[in-house]
């Protein structure tokens, strides 16, 4: 296994993956292993699925219906919900995923897509100026990403990277949340004088979990990060600056 830390503000993390040649061995190996689940498919439906002539979701439904235990399937229409901003439905499927998953780098995947559409679901929320009920979003998407990290001794190198990447970004706008919750209601600041504390909780988790996604890219080589970590210092530091000013 190899062990990264990162330190800062004097809080301490330490994530362990696997070793870059295990890691890429066994990235292949789940390769591997969704093709088989592909090739398992009903053969008609999996040709008119690669034809991407129909409706990909209507396809994906039908071999559902006669894959109901197969993970890929079950993953998939979650990925394609969730891209049609459809969340609480690919929060559904990612949980049947879940349940349809005997792997642990699957169960990972899948919890990571269920904390993702939570997250979103909750930006979402944020951009409609539903600015209260979108930290109870973000709540159940934190704890599925905790209840992810059970299985992060499976993850790929890809996996890997996005674990603390996805991490980063929900700490990111958990604190853009409160700051908009306590600008729009100054007279929370009274009720609870520790508010920034809070706030810098999260920004602080923000920092450790993108330095440590970019230290894990480096050590496997994952490439084409650069840009999203470098929206993301910004993001970062404009609400530095906005906390500093609350």
């Amino acid at each position: 296994m190899q062990t990264f830390i990162v330190t800062c503000e004097g809080i301490e993390r330490k994530v362990s993956y696997e070793d870059k040649k295990s890691a890429e061995v066994f990235a292949d190996y789940i390769h591997h292993l969704e093709q088989k689940e592909y090739l398992s498919l009903d053969e008609e439906l999996r040709k008119r699925y690669e034809s991407k002539q129909e409706n990909p979701l209507n396809i994906l439904s039908l071999l559902a219906q006669k894959h109901p235990k197969n993970f890929l399937i079950t993953y998939t229409i979650g990925d394609m919900l969730q891209e049609h901003g459809r969340y609480e439905e690919s929060i559904a499927a990612f949980e049947h995923a879940f349940a349809n998953a005997d792997h642990a780098t699957f169960k990972l995947k899948a919890s990571l897509g269920i904390g993702l559409s939570w997250k979103m679901l909750g930006d979402k929320l944020t951009d409609l100026r539903s600015i209260e009920e979108s930290p109870v979003c973000y709540y159940r998407a934190e704890q599925s990403l905790f209840h992810a990290e059970q299985y992060n001794y499976a993850a790929t190198p890809t996996l890997a990277v996005i674990v603390e990447y996805t991490h980063a970004s929900l700490n990111i706008v958990t604190a853009r949340n409160q700051i908009n919750i306590v600008a729009t209601k100054p007279e929370l600041k009274k009720e609870h004088p520790d508010f920034k504390k809070s706030i810098s909780r999260f920004l602080t988790s923000a920092k450790i979990h993108k330095t440590l996604s970019m230290n894990v890219a480096e050590y496997y080589g994952v490439k084409n990060m650069e840009e999203e970590y470098a929206h993301m210092d910004v993001d970062i530091d404009n609400l530095d600056k906005e906390l500093n000013i609350l």
